[in-house]
């Protein structure tokens, strides 16, 4: 793929982003596993657990550590690297809350494989690779500023079956999550997410959606790299997951805007959408703004930059007239994510720089 596409990314996308919580504020400063987790569980409402920037906490065979109301857990990415904290087991949920106005912001959270893998070949039922880092099902949680990768199942999941929440992840690196038939960025069980200014690569998606009717997202100023294992953005057919009257059901709506997608082709080389629709969602879906590499507008074809995958495509889905296609940087500034200036440096080259530490082979 022609470097054009990810040249002068403006320095917001992906972050570091200059920290908000300053470790003076915070009601508790802590340094390892012990601390962090005795923290958690004494912590008062709307409390705020900052993690020491140069700690490194292994929380390898620890318990799901279940965040409390309104917790803002931070570190200080953007002043530093940012605290990193990892696992190496397959915990089902490292991070989880279904408390309301959680926050984790400016950490780096590994899970416990980075290679891609399918589990349906290895030794030990499927379902015991499942991880995922963060699972908040509270009203209003939001992600913001972190690097998560490793994670088989997803770096951040949100809401639960039949349970909708609005949430959002936002200034993030989310990179590394490969696990075949799950590998997920972000997954979104059930509710609407706001999903904004992330740098997402080596994803199976980059956004992944379950299909209720109350199920939607929008996607807007992101940057998909070139090391896709399936499509970036997906919305599932409600009857693919689940028992429903309505066959073709996707969801509430998706509105994918001024995003930069820059691959044609998946790590397998297989020719690969940038948006895959599965089926009708149940209001207007808008897909514009974009700046795809596929070098043409989408016929509903596979491969193409926007599939729909029905026997009659773009039911309720607007493709619009301002997405752009092909590696030439687009003429109109509020096409593809945010750029800067031409003579800075480039965004993309500053991630793999920070990304060599944490993943080998970058």
């Amino acid at each position: 793929m022609p470097q054009s596409m990810l040249e002068h990314v403006h320095p917001e996308i992906g972050g570091p982003v200059e920290p908000t919580v300053d470790p003076a504020s915070a009601d508790q400063v802590v340094c390892c596993a012990s601390e962090l987790q005795t923290a958690i569980e004494s912590a008062d409402r709307n409390a705020t657990i900052y993690v020491r920037d140069d700690a490194e906490i292994d929380l390898t065979s620890a318990e799901t550590i279940h965040l409390p109301a309104g917790m803002t857990l931070a570190s200080g990415r953007g002043r530093s690297d940012g605290a990193l904290v990892f696992t190496d087991d397959h915990q089902r949920w490292l991070f989880r809350s279904r408390a309301p106005d959680v926050r984790v912001t400016g950490l780096r959270i590994r899970g416990p494989r980075t290679e891609q893998f399918d589990p349906r070949e290895g030794p030990r039922a499927a379902e015991q690779y499942y991880s995922c880092g963060l699972h908040l099902f509270g009203t209003n949680p939001r992600v913001d500023n972190c690097e998560l990768w490793g994670w088989p199942h997803a770096a951040i999941a949100f809401g639960a079956k039949d349970h909708a929440i609005t949430a959002r992840a936002d200034h993030n690196t989310i990179h590394h999550n490969r696990m075949e038939t799950l590998g997920y960025g972000v997954e979104l069980y059930d509710g609407w997410a706001r999903i904004d200014a992330n740098y997402f690569d080596y994803n199976r998606h980059a956004v992944t959606a379950f299909g209720h009717d109350t199920n939607g997202f929008v996607a807007c100023n992101n940057l998909v790299g070139q090391h896709p294992l399936s499509h970036a953005f997906d919305m599932h057919r409600l009857s693919e997951n689940i028992t429903c009257e309505d066959e073709l059901l996707a969801g509430k709506t998706v509105r994918i805007v001024r995003n930069t997608v820059a691959y044609t082709h998946d790590t397998l080389d297989r020719p690969q959408e940038a948006v895959d629709l599965r089926g009708v969602t149940a209001a207007q879906s808008l897909v514009d703004r974009n700046w795809f590499a596929h070098d043409s507008p989408p016929d509903g074809s596979r491969g193409t930059a926007v599939r729909q995958g029905i026997d009659d495509p773009f039911q309720r889905l607007e493709i619009g007239e301002r997405n752009s296609y092909g590696p030439a940087i687009p003429d109109d500034p509020e096409v593809g994510c945010r750029r800067r200036n031409p003579n800075g440096s480039t965004t993309v080259e500053r991630l793999r720089s920070k990304l060599s530490s944490s993943v080998s082979g970058w």
